[in-house]
């Protein structure tokens, strides 16, 4: 009879739950999700619930409305995992919170092993590797362990730091295309490209790559 009372009257129930509480709920996570999926309850309710929650959420995609996953985010109780960042991203892009929380990840992201199709890790690449704001660490953590890279790359506006990372993991290769548009594009990057490329530099040097200026400075490396 009481769960039939508090069915019934859920949004009162609650209103007095989040009075009581202290700002503090630790329901456990299969009550949690009950609770978020409960079409009954406000929004208002949901949202107050969460900001009191202390509970981990292990798969935000187990709260099937979407509305809430920014908060869910923001609140720093969805478990670190690829799983998580993927499916928020799925949702809701390269969001502030989306980003925040790729940040927080205290676990070193690792997405080959998620079954995901590879256009779906495509998407998640193409957005990662235009981001100024994800952290060099979780930046390379998660474009190296996607496995894509560019022979033709042709994308402007990369920060500095964001292109040293694709350098050094060997995103950006060595190819005639690439070295004449980090030369015309990314001129300060171009001897950090050659540098870390210098083998395959030398192979597919023609007389219509050549550039006096590139093999002048080379001449003074230690190599």
């Amino acid at each position: 009879a009481i769960t039939q009372y508090i069915n019934r009257n859920i949004n009162e129930y609650f209103g007095v739950v989040l009075q009581i509480c202290g700002g503090v709920i630790l329901d456990d996570e299969n009550t949690v999700v009950l609770v978020l999926n409960n079409s009954e309850l406000i929004n208002e309710h949901k949202l107050a619930y969460i900001s009191a929650l202390r509970t981990t959420i292990v798969f935000i995609s187990e709260v099937n409305d979407h509305d809430l996953w920014a908060e869910l985010l923001d609140a720093g109780i969805v478990q670190h995992s690829e799983r998580n960042v993927m499916d928020s991203f799925n949702v809701l892009k390269l969001s502030e919170s989306v980003i925040s929380y790729i940040n927080r990840c205290n676990v070193q992201l690792d997405f080959s092993k998620l079954k995901d199709e590879e256009s779906i890790k495509e998407k998640l690449f193409d957005s990662v590797i235009e981001c100024g704001n994800i952290l060099n660490s979780k930046y390379e953590q998660i474009l190296v362990s996607l496995g894509f890279y560019y022979d033709d790359f042709d994308l402007l506006n990369i920060p500095s730091d964001k292109l040293t990372v694709l350098i050094n993991v060997n995103i950006i290769r060595m190819t005639a295309n690439n070295l004449l548009f980090l030369r015309d594009n990314y001129p300060d990057q171009k001897f950090c490209f050659i540098r870390k490329n210098i083998d395959e530099y030398v192979n597919i040097m023609s007389g219509d790559l050549f550039s006096q200026e590139e093999l002048l400075e080379i001449l003074t490396w230690d190599i």
